[in-house]
């Protein structure tokens, strides 16, 4: 009997150093009817910095003993979040790891803060029962600590229930199935509802200082009956909190799924709570977007869309990941369509919190295990960002991952004087890069890709308190190549990484050949990842060559691919070479898109930047970042390694911090005849350091009044029958499986590899 184990490698979820997060245990996947058990995950954010800042712990501490009053029968005390401008503190922190009733006491560094408690209710406690019914919340604001003190939190302080209710485009409030279940774990259905699964991203936030608190409830049934018992989860999604002022806002973000397999998803906000408050969303201000995936189904017998939810708070000062809502089985190799209706505009938050929605495709295939055959999901393909801007649906490009794993060690500001980058996207969306539904004219993954990528080695430490309070210093090292590939649309092509080869040269002696990403293993001097190539274990001096091929390309039928090639030298100053950040092409309707009726009509944009990392000695990883000293495009006919240049120009006034510079070229000048249409680009970017980085794209546009369609004979000088020649009359050895793609001359004619 196979075992249905899901297993979601989506690196979105992101803590800093000092949060903590609880996941429930979940029992394996029963049929797509059936519920998934509750998986709560609780976030304490700080977003402040990586690590706890050096200067806050050179302050004088005092004693606090932190007074907590609750009805132990079916309560208990979980977290205290102590924060202010400095950053945030937990009750781990501070050296209590578990809260009890009454006295706790610990040493907070000197200062004025907010203070939150959250205590946690349960259903049925103590019964077979049992299980958490909703989360409690006293907040006390700009309490100064100057001196040795008491401060008391009682539950008795909560005066306010704050619930959100989600509603479809038809108005009726959303459903989600009852169920009864048997002492050994067994799920009947009572009630079916009017939608499949729901998941719901709560979070408390502070104007002062951004999110303090996120909790997930992902796919959950309304109830389960068990025996005489009834546990109601909607209830998670509620917030039961005591009087606090209009500088705390609590927002809902919710998404559900219909048995129609629609999308819905909304986001809601309150300033302040000094009452009870139900808030619906406006079904007559949804948004329908529609999209199709047509990703090669590689080795798979299943693909299914994942929904990722993004949420942007103050100019993306604050980053709050992330609520999904896993589709398991649906069959997109059948029809390949997504839609979804989207309930929430930018511009209608108050407080600056803007929702993204973001789409992935996974395959799903089998391996077997020591547990037996193990369901095993692999991210193929990931939308950019979807949401609203004055009720116009959108993608939305916020910027380039620099990271490529997390978001962890970035700030999340930046110095313009300095030109120091703290951190990663920004709002708004890049306003070259975003644009509306309506104007996406093809397919994601239907392109040649480029890759972003950001070669970093440094030396770090930092300290934390253990589970006694005692600090402990961590020293190490970190020496990564991590690259990311993007589609012509912003779609990250997660499946190209597995398919590329990577060669690393060090003073010209190999110290890398291989595949770019298998799963984590050590293998002799270098560690690989399932999404880069990273983790030598000693620091490089000396000059770096990398070449990063990937072949796994196919657009519009055509063989394609992406060649970057990398030069920088390890060990000095400047140590990274520059590299694109997106591209894209436009006609002259402002359509996206990389297909033209003639050269007059095209026109190519893009970004780049020279990032260079460094890791600063308070805890926060940084990027300076500087203009390329050169760039150079060219173009040539697909496959013909005939280049010649393409002139663009730089635009200050699309400068975008996370982006870096932006460039545009008309393809007006594009001249020649080219197979199909189809034109490769290479764009050659040169740092100050003489650090550069190359990459070729092919097919990369496509041009109908240049195409030729047949296969012309020619005959080269010294041809022979069973002979392989490149357009330039040179032999090539090797047979033509053995080549890369392009175009050739066999037997006197023209051949599309």
């Amino acid at each position: 009997m196979k075992t249905k184990i899901l297993i979601c490698l989506m690196t979105l979820v992101a803590l800093t150093a000092t949060a903590q997060f609880q996941i429930k245990q979940e029992p394996p996947l029963l049929d797509k009817h059936s519920p998934q058990h509750i998986k709560i995950t609780e976030q304490v954010v700080n977003s402040k910095a990586a690590v706890p800042k050096p200067a806050r712990n050179e302050k004088s501490t005092h004693q606090v003993n932190f007074m907590l009053d609750f009805n132990t029968e079916d309560q208990d005390a979980y977290r205290i979040v102590i924060v202010n401008q400095d950053g945030m503190l937990t009750n781990w922190d501070i050296g209590l790891r578990n809260l009890q009733y009454g006295s706790n006491n610990a040493s907070v560094p000197e200062g004025t803060y907010d203070i939150v408690t959250i205590f946690r209710e349960y259903q049925n406690k103590g019964t077979d029962a049992q299980d958490l019914h909703h989360y409690l919340y006293v907040i006390h604001e700009q309490v100064t600590i100057d001196q040795d003190m008491q401060l008391d939190f009682s539950v008795t302080e909560i005066k306010n229930h704050i619930q959100f209710q989600m509603l479809n485009n038809d108005g009726e409030s959303v459903v989600y199935p009852s169920y009864s279940r048997s002492e050994d774990w067994q799920m009947s259905l009572i009630d079916p509802g009017n939608a499949r699964l729901g998941c719901y991203q709560n979070v408390i936030f502070c104007k002062d200082y951004g999110e303090i608190i996120v909790i997930e409830v992902p796919n959950f049934p309304s109830t389960v009956q068990v025996g005489d018992y009834l546990i109601d989860y909607q209830c998670l999604s509620d917030f039961y909190v005591n009087d606090v002022s209009d500088r705390y806002a609590f927002g809902s973000n919710c998404m559900s799924w219909d048995y129609d397999y629609n999308f819905f998803t909304s986001y809601k906000e309150v300033q302040g709570a000094s009452s009870d408050v139900t808030l619906a969303n406006d079904p007559a201000k949804f948004k329908l977007y529609e999209n199709q995936f047509e990703i090669p189904l590689l080795d798979s017998n299943q693909q299914v869309a994942d929904m990722f939810s993004l949420l942007l708070y103050n100019n993306a000062k604050n980053v709050s990941f992330i609520s999904n809502l896993l589709v398991y089985n649906t069959p997109l190799e059948e029809t390949g369509a997504v839609k979804f209706y989207i309930g929430a505009s930018a511009d209608e938050s108050k407080v600056g919190y803007v929702p993204y929605i973001m789409l992935s495709q996974y395959a799903l295939t089998w391996l077997d295990s020591e547990w037996g055959s193990i369901n095993f999901l692999n991210c193929i393909i990931q939308s950019p960002p979807i949401t609203c801007i004055n009720d116009n649906v959108v993608f939305a490009n916020y910027g380039a991952d620099l990271d490529f794993a997390s978001i962890n060690d970035f700030d999340q500001e930046w110095d313009e004087d300095e030109q120091i980058l703290k951190l990663w996207p920004s709002w708004p969306s890049h306003p070259a890069f975003t644009y509306s539904a309506d104007k996406k004219k093809g397919k994601y993954g239907n392109s040649s890709p480029i890759l972003t990528t950001n070669p970093r080695q440094y030396e770090y430490s930092y300290t934390y308190n253990d589970e006694a309070g005692n600090p402990v210093t961590i020293n190490g090292i970190k020496n990564e190549l991590k690259y990311q590939y993007r589609g012509r649309y912003g779609e990250i092509t997660s499946d190209h990484r597995r398919n590329a080869q990577v060669t690393m040269n060090l003073d010209g002696e190999c110290v890398y050949d291989g595949p770019g990403c298998i799963e984590e293993n050590e293998i002799e001097n270098y560690r690989t990842h399932f999404d880069y190539l990273a983790a030598f274990p000693e620091l490089f001096n000396g000059v770096v060559d990398v070449t990063i091929t990937n072949e796994a390309v196919k657009v519009d039928d055509l063989p394609g691919s992406n060649k970057a090639q990398l030069h920088y030298t390890a060990g000095v100053e400047d140590e990274t070479p520059p590299t694109m950040t997106m591209l894209h092409f436009k006609d002259n309707n402002g359509d996206v898109t990389d297909r033209f009726a003639t050269s007059e009509d095209g026109t190519v944009e893009f970004s780049a930047a020279d990032f260079n990392f460094f890791y600063t000695p308070d805890g926060d990883c940084s990027y300076f970042r500087h203009v390329p000293a050169t760039v150079e495009v060219c173009y040539s006919p697909y496959g013909e390694d005939n280049w010649n240049e393409l002139t663009v120009e730089e635009l200050p006034e699309y400068y975008w911090p996370v982006m870096g510079w932006f460039y545009r070229g008309s393809l007006a000048g594009v001249t020649g005849e080219a197979y199909l249409g189809w034109f490769d680009l290479k764009i050659r970017l040169t740092d100050a350091a003489g650090n550069w980085q190359e990459q070729v794209l092919s097919p990369a546009f496509r041009i109908d009044d240049l195409a030729y369609t047949s296969v012309a004979s020619i005959t080269p000088s010294n041809k022979s029958d069973n002979a392989i020649y490149n357009l330039a009359g040179q032999r090539m050895r090797g047979d033509l499986e053995s080549l890369p793609h392009g175009v050739y001359i066999v037997g006197g004619k023209k051949v599309v590899k």
